[in-house]
């Protein structure tokens, strides 16, 4: 019994002493414990350690290291201030390990991602694991709050490809995490995070699902100047390589990441960002001063079914100094812009961002490669738009309003246009690539200074443009372009380069389809066009000569068709207060009229003109002789021929040789005639209250002023050169002068002109002629009239005509004392006295010979003719014994005849005095001229004969009303031809008295002008 109890009692100290020593361990140990293991782990890790201070009690499941470091000497490792650790036990069966709470503070961490994509951290390499399986644990674990102060957080990133190297330190304040458990990974756990990097700083607060199925967090972000190139390795995901700039945010973001690995995030707020630049490689590189984004925004940035990235976005942006390239293809760029609405931005190659609502922008620029360039001061857009770059091309797609301020576009070396401001409704489509450009456009454009140019083609500036249509333009190989619609301009200027013309209008309206297309070949380009046409206040300028081929106030031009310039056509073009060929010296223009009227006008090969009918309607000709030929028309004229001139050189080498080639097979004759210009007319009507001739190149200056024009013109054609073409014209030539012709002329018949013409001149007044008689021989005209008739043909250029002229009541004006002598020693102003004693006229015939091109006579020897020869006709004749019979004879005979008994007789349809009548109406003007008192009363006469020659007789030989009138207007002009000659004599108008015309309609009644003198005085 004694020794037992000993032996109980030394069991129970010693089992007492092992669980004091095994408390005394469990008390003293594990902060030894814990120093040893993590010692030794960071030491297997190639770290160096040094740890302060540790804490550990079992009992409490509380640990804690303050001033511990680590480092492998490279310049990783960590920094731990303080770090504590309060573990809640479970029972072993239930394999859950829960950290009651977890402080961190004073602490600094380095990591570093490494080029295969692992990552050091703390010193330590983590990467992807080697094989795809992986060990079962069924171990737990579960955070309840997680606590975070001035934790100090050093990454570093190589470069990668054209994305920069990063080296930041992350700095973490005030951050808290509660709630996290691995069995309950469903549950959100709140989250709120202070986090500072490279002085700027961003706050997070809100809830977190870090090990559930669907990873996400739905947190409230405020950043403050935040290095956005820590995100890169998210961009790079997205398919951006590189992204810089600093952040300020107000957002509430949504994120997911589903167990497919898709990446969703949803963002609400504001945004702003400075100093960004985002790039793709061998994609968009985008920078800008700064943005600012108010909206939302939802992305889906990794897809697991492949597809590529999107973001949709609704609010608005706002950008300064944006630039935005890809490679040499693309650049745009903006001092400012905005944007406001919708967006959806696909991340793929080709990178696609479709937009909805309005966009105000100012300094931008846009080029693509060598195919556009485009340049405004401001932009203001609303629509929508819809961008694709791609690696060959880039297209965009716009519908809405475009409105832009001093915009310039050009496709280089294909067109260029620039307005002061520019307003566009409608769709327009733009396909950049590195060949070609490309846009089609549907809608109305409004323009201010507009000033369009088509190297080589045209260039056309307008105050003001609008128009409404379609339009296509293709800068490939070639320039084609196409527009179909309406224009209108305001002051608007055509000017084409190489071609002395220039085009201005004030206002131009143009309906129908305008544009360059390839030939038939496909390596040429052709215009076409077809459609109508209203100008008012045309100009057509010779820019040679400074002065206008062409100027109307209306025009009117419809069924215009042109399929190249050797094809041309109009059907009819009216136009109103129309003047060609506008003289340099003054203001006048060769012609000036009321309207014209062309039909049917055709153009081949820029050579071979053709025109069904051509009226010009009161029409005022001006016409101007001077040393160099016939004024302005031989400038205009000129200017053709020296165009051709230079045409002519152009096609010979330096030393004078012509560069075309000989003409083969005997054709040289019918190449000239194929390169010949060709004119044809069916019909050419021109009538018009005046016509003015000037000649300046005598002294004095002749002026020649015609009244009531009437021409016709038809059937001329050069190219069929021995075809006639018939003609009648009609004037009255000063007061009382009159000039009729009619006949047929071929101007270009082989072997030289032909012509069959017949004139008649009545009471035409000489004293404007004094120029010419003075180039002659020295003398000028104080009085007189002429008549005459010509009848002049040719024949293959050699002309065979007669003048036959009455010269009556003709004074020469006082010279000086100069004398002419004519005939027999009697000088001409003794012939003129000896003339006026008789009848006071002269008479005198002449023959026109020689070529058309170099007649034998001048309009100055012509007059000279008229008086020398017609005076020595009439002295010789006179004075001749059979002279002074034949003068006896009819002084006599004319004692016992009254002028009842002798009427003016007129040839059939004819309204001219004749010849034989002229003697007669000189004596009664001479007569009336010596007896003031004396009255004269005049009736002109028509009969059926008369209707005959005018073929007014169609159906029936008798006369009706309408054949009446118009019997009754020649016997009314035959009236007036009396009139005329005996006023061109010196009678007034006011002592001849009209009776009311007759029609006899008898049929042996005679065509003519009967007489009743009023002497007065018997």
């Amino acid at each position: 019994m004694t020794r037992r109890r000993p032996r109980k009692r030394n069991a129970f100290l010693g089992t007492g002493t092992l669980i004091a020593l095994v408390g005394v361990a469990a008390a003293v140990a594990p902060p030894y414990i814990v120093r040893y293991a993590l010692v030794d782990y960071l030491e297997s890790q190639g770290l160096s350690v040094d740890i302060g201070q540790v804490e550990a009690n079992l009992l409490t499941g509380h640990v804690a290291i303050d001033n511990a470091r680590a480092t492998d000497g490279q310049g990783h490792g960590f920094v731990i201030g303080h770090l504590g650790l309060d573990i809640r036990y479970s029972p072993l069966f239930d394999h859950r390990v829960v950290v009651q709470s977890l402080t961190l503070s004073g602490a600094r961490l380095d990591v570093t991602r490494l080029p295969d994509n692992g990552f050091r951290i703390a010193g330590m390499t983590f990467g992807k694991s080697s094989s795809s399986q992986t060990t079962k644990n069924d171990w737990q674990f579960g955070l309840n709050e997680v606590s975070l102060e001035a934790l100090a957080i050093h990454y570093r990133q190589p470069a990668r490809g054209p994305q920069a190297a990063i080296d930041q330190v992350i700095t973490l304040n005030a951050s808290q995490a509660s709630h996290i458990t691995s069995w309950d990974t469903d549950r959100a756990s709140p989250l709120q995070a202070n986090i500072g990097v490279d002085g700027g700083s961003i706050a997070l607060s809100g809830h977190v699902t870090p090990f559930g199925k669907t990873r996400g967090a739905r947190i409230h972000v405020v950043t403050h100047d935040f290095p956005l190139g820590l995100v890169a390795p998210l961009a790079r995901s997205a398919g951006i390589d590189r992204a810089r700039g600093r952040l300020d945010t107000d957002q509430r973001i949504t994120v997911s990441y589903t167990a497919d690995k898709s990446l969703h995030a949803t963002t609400e707020g504001r945004v702003a960002l400075s100093k960004l630049a985002i790039a793709r490689e061998r994609g968009l590189d985008l920078k800008a001063g700064q943005l600012a984004w108010q909206g939302r925004a939802q992305m889906n940035l990794l897809r697991a079914d492949g597809k590529p990235g999107e973001i949709d976005t609704t609010g608005r942006f706002s950008l300064t100094d944006l630039s935005m390239q890809q490679g040499q293809t693309f650049d745009l760029r903006a001092k400012h812009a905005t944007w406001q609405g919708k967006g959806e931005t696909t991340l793929d190659n080709p990178f696609r961002l479709s937009t909805h609502g309005t966009y105000d922008d100012s300094g931008v620029t846009l080029k693509a490669a060598r195919q556009i360039a485009l340049s405004a001061d401001s932009e203001h857009l609303s629509g929508d738009i819809e961008i694709t770059v791609g690696d060959a091309n880039t297209t965009i797609v716009s519908n809405g309003q475009y409105n832009s301020r001093a915009l310039r576009f050009a496709v280089p070396g294909s067109l260029s246009t620039a307005t002061d401001s520019l307003a566009w409704d409608g769709t327009t489509q733009t396909t950049l690539t590195t060949d070609a450009t490309r846009i089609n456009t549907y809608g109305r454009l409004d323009g201010k200074k507009l000033d369009f140019r088509i190297p080589a083609t045209s260039d056309f500036t307008a105050d003001d443009v609008t128009w409404r249509g379609e339009t296509h333009i293709d800068s490939g190989q070639l320039f084609v372009h196409d527009a179909a619609g309406h224009l209108v301009t305001e002051h608007a200027r055509l000017t084409i380069p190489d071609v002395p013309m220039a085009f201005n209008a004030k206002r131009f309206i143009f309906d129908g389809r305008y544009g360059q297309q390839p030939t038939a070949g496909g390596d040429t380009l052709k215009v076409v066009l077809d459609g109508n046409a209203v100008a008012s206040a045309l100009d057509i300028m010779n820019t040679r000569i400074g002065a206008s081929w062409l100027t109307a106030m209306e025009n009117d031009a419809t069924g215009i068709h042109i399929d190249g310039l050797s094809n041309i056509h109009v059907d009819a073009l009216k136009t109103s207060g129309i003047r060609l060929l506008a003289d340099t010296d003054t203001d006048a223009s060769v012609v000036q009229a009321v309207s014209l009227d062309a039909k049917q006008f055709q153009l081949d090969d820029l050579l071979h003109y053709s025109l069904n009918s051509l009226t010009l309607g009161d029409a005022i000709v001006h016409l101007r002789r001077d040393d160099k030929g016939m004024g302005v028309i031989s400038e205009y004229l000129g200017a053709t021929a020296s165009k051709k001139n230079d045409t002519a050189a152009s096609d010979k080498t330096d030393d004078g040789q012509s560069t075309g080639a000989a003409p083969q097979d005997g054709d040289g004759a019918d190449q000239g005639s194929a390169n010949r210009a060709t004119y044809a007319i069916k019909h050419l009507g021109i009538s018009g209250p005046a016509v003015y001739f000037t000649d300046v190149s005598t002294e004095p200056t002749v002026r020649l002023h015609g009244m009531d024009l009437n021409f016709v013109l038809d059937g001329l054609d050069t190219a069929r050169p021995d075809h006639d073409a018939n003609y009648r014209l009609s004037l009255d030539i000063g007061a009382y002068g009159h000039f009729d012709s009619v006949g047929s002329i071929a101007p270009m018949a082989s072997g030289g002109m032909n012509m069959d013409i017949r004139a008649w001149l009545r009471s035409l007044a000489m004293p404007p002629l004094s120029g010419y008689l003075n180039a002659a021989m020295g003398r000028k005209i104080g009085r007189g009239a002429i008549d005459g008739t010509l009848d002049l043909k040719a024949k293959k250029g050699q002309l065979n005509g007669k003048l036959d002229a009455t010269v009556a009541n003709f004074r020469l004006a006082n010279d000086d004392g100069k004398t002419t002598e004519i005939a027999l020693g009697i000088n001409m102003e003794s012939a003129l006295a000896l003339i006026r004693g008789e009848d006071d006229e002269f008479h005198f015939q002449t023959k026109i010979l020689g070529d058309v091109t170099n007649p034998y006579f001048s309009l100055d020897n012509l007059v000279r003719e008229a008086v020398l020869a017609g005076l020595r006709t009439a002295l010789l004749s006179t004075y001749s014994p059979v002279g002074i019979l034949n003068k006896a004879r009819n002084a006599f005979l004319n004692l016992f005849r009254s002028v009842e008994g002798r009427p003016a007789k007129f040839r059939e349809g004819k309204h001219y005095v004749r010849p034989e009548d002229r003697h007669y109406l000189g004596l009664i003007a001479q007569g009336m001229d010596r007896n003031p008192d004396w009255t004269l009363t005049i009736q002109g006469q028509a009969t059926p004969a008369d209707a005959k020659a005018m073929s007014l007789f169609q159906d029936s030989t008798h006369l009706n009303s309408a054949n009446r009138l118009k019997l009754e207007q020649l016997a009314r002009q035959r009236e007036e031809a009396v009139r005329d000659y005996l006023a061109a004599r010196g009678v007034s108008p006011k002592r001849i008295v009209g009776r009311p015309p007759q029609v006899i309609e008898t049929e042996d009644a005679e065509p003519l002008v009967r007489f009743t003198l009023d002497k007065h005085a018997d």
